[in-house]
């Protein structure tokens, strides 16, 4: 009878280390798949229409290889990935366009991906769009409450007696805002690129003395952005 119970508990133990090292290998899979490298190789072309699933296997080859990540777009022309790191990706698309990537935590077991594209031509603008690991689109609403021009301070100790503020609105009836994420950590910066359109004289005027004046940092907290 004391043989059946030892074997039994040896039975037990040998399943638990099974059932354990199970565990271990989903959950490290899990983990490895939700990473930056992971899923910027399984991506829907439609994020970065200009590379093709090679081109981003390509990539991530030259970059391990510590090699210029250069390939040729669906354009025939360069586009280049600069960086890459567990959850933060940039991508220099084009001459005038970038694309960035960054892997938020929404609880222990969850992400989302918050990928920015920004366009440079006189001036800097940019689009951010959410999606889950699978890559399925989300609404921007539930992560972020995105800054319009009037949040942003100009130079108020100077321009208030110069300015009113009907003048001021005129001068960015077209608002340009440029995004970006920070690689260290999950800071999300915003930049008013508005004053770029100005001419000199206009933007003499509004330029703040402090270029953080004109730039609002946002934090990832509790599955948010916050100001």
């Amino acid at each position: 009878m004391r043989k059946y119970v030892y074997l039994a508990i040896k039975m037990n133990n040998r399943m638990k280390r099974i059932i354990f090292m199970l565990v271990f290998v989903i959950t490290g899979n899990l983990i490895y798949a939700q990473e930056m490298k992971e899923l910027f190789r399984v991506m829907p072309d439609s994020v970065i229409p200009l590379l093709t699933k090679n081109n981003r296997e390509d990539c991530i080859d030259f970059l391990d290889s510590n090699m210029k990540a250069e390939v040729k777009n669906l354009f025939g022309k360069p586009s280049q990935l600069k960086k890459l790191t567990k959850n933060y990706l940039f991508m220099q698309t084009t001459p005038v366009s970038s694309v960035e990537m960054k892997v938020l935590p929404v609880n222990d077991s969850t992400n989302v991906i918050g990928v920015i594209n920004t366009y440079c031509t006189r001036v800097c603008d940019s689009k951010l769009t959410f999606y889950d690991t699978k890559w399925k689109p989300l609404r921007i609403s539930d992560f972020i409450n995105l800054p319009v021009i009037a949040n942003f301070r100009l130079n108020s100790d100077s321009i208030q007696n110069e300015l009113s503020n009907h003048e001021i609105a005129d001068m960015f009836n077209v608002p340009y805002i440029k995004y970006s994420f920070s690689s260290d950590n999950n800071d999300i910066i915003f930049t008013n690129t508005s004053l770029d359109n100005l001419n000199s004289e206009d933007r003499k005027l509004v330029e703040s003395k402090d270029n953080n004046l004109n730039v609002i940092k946002y934090r990832w907290n509790n599955g948010k952005f916050i100001r």
